[in-house]
């Protein structure tokens, strides 16, 4: 289930999309097509409702809870809400809280965005219990009252919110917020009181606002009870209200941003080549302006590097025309690309955005404590700036800390730009951006490299799960992360070691955990999520990728209703045009075209049976545009792929 982080929206950046000339996508509007609640008679843990009708699958629910211990009255014992589940993994977040004055009663607010959906008969359920202050340990039943919403968006996207609570006494309530953001936000407000009372005169930015039906608990003698309105579209809470009677009260002005996600990239792709080594940089090939004026092409890889464009130091300020400190590849990219699509509107192209981390950090990243560490290739040569095959403690706090930096100035700077729809995660990669594999570390003087920097199999398993959660600093554009076999290097020869998730037995790799990582990252981005493999050819290669590209199938099935996206790349076209290592033994790869109709699941006289995969973009590589190998491959023109575009996934783009 996606992890809904709880934080302060930042009004998103949109001075690249501007400065290239290019249309943002329009203000999400939403609708409350139910609401539903419920209360108990006599305290308990746990209370329960349902939904009226079926809740889609996209749309955000909001939960306000009263509650109120009945028995702790002398010693000012709270029963909060501990927390909120409806029978799914879906992860309910607690987005605001209050504890009234006078002590029992406790008000809050959670949402979440279920990842299927829910039918009419789930039951959502709040579990009360101790809130840890000292002497209240015995009170874990109390008084609940609740009301949940259902919020429809227009779009589909990643609901964040801002959250601003009070409490007061009285009969009049307010509640307050105010966020300067570029596009309407769903407001809510909630309120807990400690009595039975009537809620009349609400207003809610000069307006009655739709409201619930108020949900009074009826336990005699200590009633609680809370009622919930909102606003569709605006970044303003100004809201108040009277209560019948005199009584303790808290108050949840809640602003809800929900920013729209961009299509993944889609199609085949020109990957470009890879950045140049040991000389840091990056030159991506751009062969539509040679010729190739018609399909295949929907989109190009920018092969960008962590050393290019934060050169000078930790939190440095990336190079960037965006923010007016030089001009980097992608900045290059985007002005080449809006040429090409302002010429071409009908066959237009989008960019996928990969950085280098690894051999293609920066130095300075690279003499982060306990680095720099040479690999198999590299020897004993000295690191430096212009010997690039080596790299830096990717595991450490430090190292993912800066590279997490990194991220979030590129997501601040291109995240609205509606030309990048992919960027992909490379955090913990040694020489290419396969985290899985630590090439050029997992055997040889590399291996002995690595380990002596004290690197360990868990060590990257946390890395990479770090480096999920540092992703989500991207929230309109896909985020894709290449999965393989986890190479393990610290494994013992009786395999299970400790402090991974699942067990994972001698020999290397372990697939387990490639699953186990494929979970956490689908689960946690959802919709955003692009899983992704760099190995695709066919035969496919064998040991345990028939497995995790099953699991891959998997994936897509269970978030396909979200919008979760499979991206894969060729391998190189000397591998696919004859390789005696297609599938790790010795069976020759039958070509660039039977790579490509594995991807799409087609079925030709060398594949007779469909694959099941069904790919959103397929990055094709260096040297398609002559890829000639008798019987398979004639593609020396645009119009001999077409045969394949069709059954690769195409998006509208917005």
């Amino acid at each position: 289930m996606k992890k809904l982080s709880v934080l302060v929206v930042a009004p998103i950046a949109v001075a690249s999309a501007f400065a290239f000339g290019i249309t943002a996508h329009a203000s999400t509007t939403y609708t409350v097509p139910q609401n539903f609640g419920t209360f108990n008679t006599s305290q308990t843990a746990t209370l329960s409702v349902s939904p009226t009708s079926a809740v889609a699958a996209g749309d955000m629910l909001v939960a306000d809870i009263a509650t109120k211990n009945v028995t702790g009255l002398s010693q000012q014992c709270y029963v909060p809400a501990k927390s909120v589940a409806d029978g799914t993994s879906d992860i309910w977040i607690e987005a605001s809280d209050a504890q009234l004055g006078g002590g029992q009663v406790d008000s809050s607010v959670w949402y979440t965005s279920p990842t299927a959906g829910l039918t009419s008969s789930s039951s959502i359920t709040v579990t009360v219990g101790w809130d840890g202050v000292s002497g209240c340990s015995s009170y874990t039943t109390a008084a609940i009252a609740m009301t949940v919403i259902d919020v429809k968006p227009s779009s589909p996207g990643v609901f964040s919110t801002i959250s601003n609570p009070a409490i007061g006494s009285g009969t009049a309530v307010t509640a307050n917020s105010l966020h300067n953001a570029p596009q309407n936000e769903f407001a809510y407000v909630g309120i807990g009181f400690s009595k039975s009372e009537t809620v009349s005169a609400q207003k809610l930015n000069g307006s009655t606002p739709p409201f619930a039906p108020t949900q009074i608990s009826t336990v005699p003698s200590q009633n609680v009870g809370e009622q919930a309105a909102w606003d569709l579209s605006t970044n303003t809470i100004a809201y108040t209200s009277t209560l019948s009677g005199s009584t303790n009260w808290g108050s949840h002005a809640l602003l809800f941003a929900f920013t729209p996600l961009k299509p993944d990239i889609a199609g085949f792709l020109d990957r470009g080549t890879v950045p140049s080594q040991p000389v840091a940089g990056s030159n991506f090939d751009w062969p539509l302006t040679t010729g190739w004026t018609g399909n295949p092409i929907a989109g190009i890889v920018v092969n960008e590097t962590w050393a290019d464009l934060q050169p000078n130091g930790a939190n440095t300020t990336i190079i960037a025309s965006a923010n007016g400190n030089g001009t980097n590849k992608l900045d290059t990219a985007l002005s080449d690309v809006t040429t090409w699509n302002t010429a071409n509107p009908t066959i237009p192209v989008h960019i996928k955005l990969r950085v280098w981390a690894g051999e293609d950090a920066p130095l300075w990243a690279k003499q982060i404590s306990p680095g720099p560490i040479n690999g198999t290739t590299n020897g004993t040569n000295t690191c430096s700036a212009t010997n690039f095959s080596c790299i830096g403690p990717f595991w450490s706090s430090t190292y993912e800390a800066d590279y997490a930096n990194l991220q979030s100035q590129l997501a601040t700077l291109y995240d609205s730009n509606v030309l990048i729809e992919n960027v992909v995660d490379s955090a913990c990669m040694t020489q290419n951006a396969e985290p899985m594999l630590q090439d050029d570390y997992n055997t040889g003087s590399g291996k002995t490299n690595l380990l002596a920097a004290t690197y360990t199999d868990v060590k990257g398993y946390n890395c990479n799960v770090t480096s999920i959660t540092n992703m989500e600093v991207w929230k309109q554009t896909h985020v894709s992360l290449s999965f393989n076999p986890y190479s393990m290097l610290t494994l013992p020869g009786s395999g299970n070691e400790s402090g991974l998730p699942v067990n994972c037995s001698a020999p290397s790799p372990c697939e387990a955990l490639t699953e186990y990582v494929m979970d956490t990252f689908a689960s946690d981005l959802q919709g955003q999520a692009a899983v992704e493999n760099n190995s695709i050819r066919y035969p496919t290669l064998g040991g345990s990728y028939p497995a995790m590209y099953a699991h891959i199938l998997t994936e897509q099935t269970t978030y396909a209703v979200k919008g979760l996206t499979v991206d894969y790349q060729t391998a190189t076209l000397n591998t696919l045009e004859g390789s005696t290592m297609c599938n790790g033994v010795s069976t020759p790869c039958e070509g660039l075209s039977e790579a490509m109709n594995w991807a799409c699941s087609g079925t030709d006289t060398y594949q007779t049976t469909a694959s099941g995969q069904t790919a959103s973009s397929v990055e094709l590589p260096f040297g398609y545009t002559d890829a000639v190998y008798s019987p398979y491959d004639d593609f020396m023109t645009p119009a001999s792929y077409s045969a394949y575009v069709t059954c690769v996934d195409k998006d509208p783009h917005g």
